[in-house]
Formats: C-alpha cells, sequence, structure tokens
C-alpha cells in the first residue's frame, strides 16, 4: 500500500498476480489484476486454474459506500500475462459490528472476521466445468448493538453462501445459503457462521467447511462446520466435525493482531482423482489453547451421515 501514478495523490492496495514456470525457482513481474485505490481498495485475493490454463483471481473489494462490500473475479486467458475486465460475484453485507458505513471487523468474542472469497474450480469434466465461490455475508440477519457504547450500531451476524458461474465466470446468480438450522440451540436466535473454505472434488461434489455457532444460543462457543452438495451447489448437506463446542481464544499473538483466531483455513479435495471427498484444516481451541487440526474427510458418495 503506497503512492503510486496509478492513483494520483492517493494510496493503492489493489491485486497484483506472479506466476512461476519452473517450480517456483524464478518468477515473473506482477501483473495488475485489479489497480485498488483507497477509495475503491482491494483485499483477499484467490487463485484458481482450470485444465487449459485459463487463471481465476477471486477478491473482495471495499467501496466507498461500507459496509456493502463486493466480491469480483478477473479471468486471464494467457497464464496471467494480463487480465480480463473484471466481473461482479454479488454485492456484499459485511459480518460483525457496523456503524453507518464504517464496519469495526469484528465478531462476538472480539475477534476479525472478513468476507474474502474461497475459489474452487470443478475439474471432473474435462476440467472446465462451473466456478464456485464461497464466503460469509450479513444480509440476512441484524440487530440493535449496544458495542461500540455511546454508537448507533448494528450487528450483522454471518452466513455461509456460495454462487455457481457456468460461464467461465462473467455471470453469477444469487448465492444460494450454505449453513443450516439443525439442532441450533434456539432456532430462532441469529448466530454467526464464518470464514468457510470450498473445493470441488473429481466427483464433482462440492465442499465447503467453516466455523459455526448455531448450538450456543448466545452466539459465542464455536463448532466446525461441513457441508456438501452433489446437484452443483443447489442444496446443502451439513455436517458437525467437532464433537463438542469450544470457546475463542484470542490475543495470543500481540506483536502481528491481536485480534486474529482462526483466519485464511482452507477445504482442499484430491484433484488427481485418488480419492472424493473432503479435508478440512482449523484453528481448534477445544483443548484450551489454539491448535491446528484437520477435520475428518466427508461427502464420499457412501457418506450417509444424517443432516446436521
Amino acid at each position: 500500500m503506497f503512492p503510486t501514478p496509478l492513483c494520483p495523490g492517493d494510496v493503492r492496495l489493489g491485486i497484483e498476480l506472479v506466476s512461476s514456470t519452473d517450480g517456483g525457482a524464478t518468477w515473473s513481474g506482477p501483473t495488475i489484476v485489479d489497480i485498488g485505490c483507497s477509495q475503491n481498495s482491494d483485499q483477499g485475493s484467490n487463485v484458481a486454474v482450470d485444465a487449459k490454463g485459463n487463471v481465476f483471481v477471486a477478491w473482495e473489494q471495499f467501496p466507498a459506500t461500507l459496509p456493502v462490500n463486493e466480491i469480483d473475479i478477473a479471468k486471464s486467458t494467457n497464464g496471467g500475462a494480463s487480465f480480463a475486465p473484471k466481473a461482479v460475484v454479488s454485492i456484499v453485507q459485511a459480518v460483525g459490528d457496523v456503524h453507518g458505513v464504517f464496519t469495526l471487523g469484528l465478531i462476538q468474542g472480539g475477534f476479525r472476521n472478513n468476507e474474502f472469497p474461497s475459489l474452487a474450480i470443478d475439474l471432473s469434466q474435462g476440467g472446465n466445468g462451473p466456478l464456485y465461490v464461497a464466503w460469509n455475508d450479513g444480509r440476512f440477519n441484524r440487530l440493535p448493538d449496544a458495542f461500540p457504547p455511546g454508537l448507533d450500531a448494528t450487528y450483522q451476524f454471518g452466513d455461509v453462501v456460495a454462487s455457481r458461474s457456468s460461464d467461465g465466470g462473467m455471470s453469477w446468480p444469487s448465492p444460494v445459503k450454505v449453513n443450516g438450522n439443525k439442532n441450533a440451540a434456539s432456532p430462532s436466535a441469529p448466530v454467526d457462521h464464518y470464514l468457510p473454505g470450498i473445493a470441488v472434488d473429481y466427483t464433482g461434489t462440492v465442499g465447503v467447511c467453516w466455523y459455526d455457532r448455531r448450538r450456543d444460543a448466545t452466539n459465542f462457543n464455536i463448532d466446525r462446520e461441513c457441508a456438501h452438495s452433489r446437484d452443483g451447489g443447489l442444496t446443502w448437506k451439513n455436517h458437525r466435525i467437532t464433537k463438542a463446542t469450544f470457546s475463542p481464544i484470542i490475543a495470543e499473538d500481540q506483536l502481528i493482531n491481536p485480534t486474529y483466531m482462526g483466519d485464511y483455513d482452507t477445504t482442499a479435495a484430491d484433484t488427481l482423482g485418488g480419492s472424493s471427498g473432503f479435508l478440512g484444516a482449523y484453528g481448534d481451541n477445544s483443548r484450551g489453547n489454539p491448535d491446528v487440526s484437520i477435520s475428518r474427510r466427508f461427502g464420499t458418495p457412501n457418506d450417509n451421515n444424517n443432516d446436521d
């Protein structure tokens, strides 16, 4: 982030891409994917490549009209040397404490959240199948919030959503909610579902994993939840991964950022076709301190676990 001729008299927070054709020994110069000046800044990029070598980059854009952000995507047909104009995946409502056009980016428990997109490509049918983007969105549930004191604030509860593009990322339908509400402590109480990762396995099944608070009506304790879809993201079957909820643990790293907890987790599939289903890494506080855990495999053809 620095002043640049691309943003005269302004600072720049944009998206650039570098590539390597020798296993990472050397790298190309950066290619601009999106300029991103301070009044239209970018963050949270995610990259995927299809079987033809087309490169896709998705990111979150923060326009001046916060908290209404935007998920964007751009495509390169020449290995990342240049990118076509971006397409809008969706307008996004920020999750957590919001005051007017300003969002604190914190959810209950005092740790940060973002709406950064997770991007995956269906490689099951020649490698050029649909694209999927998942993120958490605060569009469905919001309540007045007493924090920060003295401000007319709103708390926007997060839900995990996903959208599917069948035309190479040019157009995107309205996103579908991935998380369910079965086995919720209070079905009528809104809670947070947040920080999802998405992948597609070699059968074309789509998997998403995230943090989930449905079993605590006070919206504090956390589970790890995953879901899979076998109909292109239209319907989802939820699976509880953790055996018991755990509490947030933050401020373990006072130097870098005291509000981290479980950032940048992901979901993965075996794209080489050796096995179906999904695995997902996540931050696990069930032992009283932050650990890295991995979810059991889910979403396989013989996965008969009941919808959770």
